[in-house]
């Protein structure tokens, strides 16, 4: 019978015969090692989670400016920090409402939102209707007390700060969202018009006739009018009588209350 024996050789022996093998394996821990710390600096770092109390410091503390430019096509947006901490780009988000849109042309199918070329610390979302929002990104730093972010949007023609809503608020997941201080009221303070602008130019390249005379009698439209000589002066006193249908009620009431 044929009898094989593992070889008795030394170890000393082997590792002469292989050298090549030797150097080979004493060399991979420290590879892996120099792998493993070039994969942790690269590592996502996790940001702080945010509290229901630095939400309500960024609604109190941030100021928002919506200042109109000369086109009333473009507006400068200005977050200022009047508090006494910085305010991070931290998971939050603010929701507000320009009837007039905000960046059509980028916004428009793109649920996924839009970042500002010019300023790439910012991005907007398009809801629905007039309603948007705005959320730092990776690349937002935070805004020192006393300073302010700035960055410019397209928009409608916009000439009256109603063109805007207030209360504008923001908001994280999981907390109560906040109104910003500054935004709270319905005086728009917050919204700075164009000099020199008027309302109506909005419409100075529309193309509309003169009509010389109102086009309906009465608005809103009454259902039915009765015994009215429309050649003759209509004089609405106290002796009137203000109806509606089922579900109007509070117009209705509103209506009666007009008349003296």
């Amino acid at each position: 019978m044929l009898k094989v024996e593992p070889s008795k050789l030394s170890l000393e022996t082997n590792r002469q015969s292989s050298p090549h093998s030797v150097q080979n394996h004493s060399l991979t821990p420290v590879n892996n090692t120099k792998e493993k710390q070039e994969e942790k600096k690269i590592l996502p770092t996790t940001a702080k989670s945010l509290t229901q109390e630095d939400l309500n410091n960024i609604a109190e503390n941030m100021q928002v400016r919506f200042k109109v430019l000369e086109d009333i096509r473009t507006a400068e947006v200005s977050l200022r920090n009047k508090g006494v901490s910085p305010i991070d780009g931290n998971r939050w988000s603010i929701h507000f409402c320009v009837t007039t849109g905000m960046e059509l042309d980028h916004l428009v199918h793109r649920p996924e939102g839009y970042v500002l070329p010019s300023q790439k610390s910012i991005k907007l979302t398009h809801f629905n209707g007039c309603t948007y929002k705005l959320e730092p990104t990776r690349d937002f730093k935070a805004i020192l007390p006393g300073d302010a972010l700035k960055f410019v949007v397209h928009i409608g023609p916009t000439l009256a700060k109603t063109d805007l809503v207030p209360r504008w608020y923001v908001t994280s997941d999981g907390l109560e969202p906040r109104t910003i201080s500054n935004t709270a009221d319905e005086s728009l303070d917050f919204v700075v018009l164009s000099k020199g602008k008027r309302a109506w130019d909005r419409f100075g390249n529309n193309d509309v006739t003169d009509l010389k005379r109102a086009p309906l009698l009465m608005v809103p439209t009454p259902l039915e009018i009765v015994g009215l000589n429309e050649s003759m002066k209509l004089s609405i006193d106290s002796q009137w009588v203000v109806l509606g249908e089922p579900g109007l009620e509070e117009e209705t009431s509103f209506l009666a209350g007009k008349i003296v």
